[in-house]
């Protein structure tokens, strides 16, 4: 990995950053473990995206097909410190590749996560279609910076790959225009009741041994707090794997 995976203090809670002194005492104590391995496979502290593990392998960080591709694609320090939310979803990706059907990303954002799978797995889209969905544009609950027309911004990054770019609401554009079987879904609209209609919708499309990765699962601050209880709402209690990463992890049986 040759990019910085956290950004201090943006990485910190409101009530740090507020305050010099715990920002100080808070990067010594990052820093502390640095001698030992910060965000290095087997190294003795991983810090990254409201995730800290001691004493974990991360081997993915070792990978350097996979660190090469989020280091080519990454288009901002945010999406660089994602690199677990990206490596899982090139495991799930993977994962699904021998099952007859395409595959889905409910909430593309700008087409980095499909081009980092694109580059681990050579190939995995020529068999299938790769249907992207967003409205491309700043809601009231989106937070961060988008190119002036987003959607041709996507277009261009995604242009050699097999994939369906569609613009618009959901759950609505992908009951016009969606697949028939599902072997990987990746739901990540941030809006709860947006996430319950539209894994309601689609739910019966995902193949067996499909699996559903949702972004935003485990995570509990605004907007994201009610998404857990929306999709367990659908799904039944304990059928989610709630992961370290804030994203959830099924498998349709």
């Amino acid at each position: 990995m040759t990019q910085p995976l956290y950004d201090l203090p943006a990485c910190l809670p409101s009530g740090v950053v507020e305050d010099q002194d715990n920002i100080n005492r808070f990067t010594g104590f990052i820093n502390a473990f640095a001698h030992a391995g910060l965000n290095l496979p087997g190294g003795a502290l991983y810090f990254a995206d409201g995730v800290m593990a001691f004493f974990r392998q991360t081997g993915f960080l070792g990978n350097q097909d996979f660190t090469a591709a989020v280091d080519k694609h990454a288009l901002s320090v945010t999406e660089r410190t994602t690199i677990w939310r990206a490596h899982t979803s090139v495991w799930a990706a993977k994962s699904c590749a021998g099952l007859d059907g395409d595959f889905v990303e409910f909430g593309t954002h700008l087409g980095t996560t499909p081009l980092v799978i694109n580059d681990c797995l050579p190939g995995i889209f020529s068999a299938r279609t790769l249907w992207l969905y967003d409205l491309f544009e700043a809601d009231e609950q989106y937070f961060g910076d988008l190119p002036e027309d987003a959607f041709a911004f996507v277009q261009r990054r995604l242009a050699g790959i097999n994939a369906r770019i569609i613009k618009g609401a959901l759950p609505d554009s992908f009951l016009d225009s969606g697949p028939e079987r599902i072997a990987f879904a990746h739901l990540d609209v941030t809006h709860a009741q947006i996430e319950r209609e539209l894994l309601a919708a689609f739910l019966d499309r995902v193949v067996p041994g499909g699996i559903i990765l949702f972004g935003n699962y485990g995570h509990c601050l605004a907007p994201y707090r009610d998404i857990q209880s929306a999709i367990d709402s659908v799904l039944g209690q304990y059928a989610v794997l709630e992961l370290p990463t804030g994203q959830g992890l099924f498998v349709k049986r």
